[in-house]
C-alpha cells in the first residue's frame, strides 16, 4: 500500500510539473549528451502528441547540437506555427541559419533577439560574427565592443575584436585584444599565432617569434605557426632558422610550402 502511494505521489508531481515520465527521460538523455537516444525519445513523444510544441523545440536543440541544422529549423518552424517563438527560440533559429551559411537571414533573426533585449547573452557577439563573415569589419567591431562589458571572460569575444581591428589595420589595438583573449584562455594556439602576425606587421619580430614558439609548444605540428615563424626569422636575418622551419612546413603542409616557397629564400 505504501509503495503504491509513493508511486502515486511521484506521478502526481510529474504531472504537476508538466512533464510525463517519458518526457523526463528525453530531457535526461539530452542532458547526458546521449543524443541518438534522445532523438529517438523525442520522436516518440511527438508521435504520441503531434502538437507538443515544446517537444519540437527540445528536439530542435538536439538536432542543433548534432549539426543537423536544417532539421532543427524544420522543428522550430513547426513550433512557431503552434505558438510564436520566444527570444530563446529565435536565437536558436538564428544560429541554425548562420551554421547553414545564410548570414543575411541569420542577421535578421539576431536583430529580432537584439530588439527584445540588447544585452541577451552573446547576441552582440553573434551579430558581430555575422557581419565579419560578410566582410563588414566596421559593424562587427561595433557590436563586439558592446558585448565585451557583458562577457568579460569570453576569450572568443576578444578574439573577434582582435580580428576586426586587424582587418581595419589597427594592428597595435589588435595585438592588445589578442593579449586579453590569451589572459582568458592561454591554451588557444590560434591566439598566439594571430598575435604573432600583429607583431610581424609592427616589425617586432622578436615578440612574433616568441608567440610562434608558444603556439608550437601547444601543438608541435601547427603548420601555420612554422610558416609565420619562418617569415619572422627571415625578416630578422636568421635565414638558417627560417629554412629549418620551411623544411618542417613542407612535411606538414606541402600546399602552403608550394604557395609560399618563392617568398622564402631557401634552396
Amino acid at each position: 500500500m505504501r509503495r503504491s502511494f509513493i508511486h502515486f505521489l511521484l506521478a502526481f508531481f510529474v504531472l504537476l510539473s508538466g512533464c510525463s515520465p517519458h518526457r523526463t527521460r528525453c530531457v535526461y538523455l539530452s542532458e547526458k549528451r546521449e543524443y541518438k537516444d534522445a532523438l529517438d525519445c523525442w520522436d516518440s513523444v511527438i508521435k504520441n502528441n503531434a502538437n507538443d510544441r515544446n517537444a519540437y523545440l527540445d528536439r530542435a536543440m538536439v538536432y542543433y547540437l548534432t549539426g543537423q541544422y536544417a532539421k532543427a529549423l524544420q522543428d522550430i518552424s513547426y513550433a512557431n506555427g503552434l505558438k510564436p517563438l520566444d527570444i530563446d527560440d529565435v536565437n536558436l533559429k538564428a544560429n541554425c541559419l548562420f551554421k547553414l551559411g545564410l548570414p543575411d537571414s541569420a542577421l535578421t533573426q539576431f536583430y529580432v533577439v537584439y530588439s527584445q533585449d540588447h544585452n541577451y547573452k552573446l547576441v552582440n557577439y553573434n551579430i558581430a560574427t555575422t557581419y565579419f563573415e560578410n566582410g563588414d569589419a566596421t559593424n562587427a567591431l561595433k557590436y563586439i565592443t558592446q558585448e565585451i562589458p557583458h562577457s568579460p571572460e569570453c576569450d572568443s569575444c576578444y578574439g573577434m575584436q582582435a580580428m576586426c581591428l586587424f582587418e581595419l589595420k589597427r594592428y597595435r589595438e589588435s595585438e592588445q585584444a589578442y593579449s586579453q583573449a590569451l589572459k582568458c584562455n592561454p591554451a588557444r594556439k590560434e591566439y598566439f599565432m594571430k598575435r604573432a602576425a600583429c607583431y610581424g606587421v609592427l616589425k617586432d619580430f622578436k615578440q612574433a617569434i616568441e608567440d610562434c614558439n608558444s603556439a608550437i609548444a601547444l601543438d608541435s605540428n601547427y603548420s601555420d605557426a612554422y610558416l609565420l615563424r619562418a617569415f619572422d626569422f627571415q625578416n630578422s636575418g636568421k635565414q638558417e632558422d627560417a629554412c629549418r622551419d620551411f623544411d618542417k612546413l613542407k612535411l606538414l603542409d606541402s600546399a602552403s610550402a608550394t604557395k609560399y616557397g618563392s617568398q622564402i629564400n631557401c634552396k
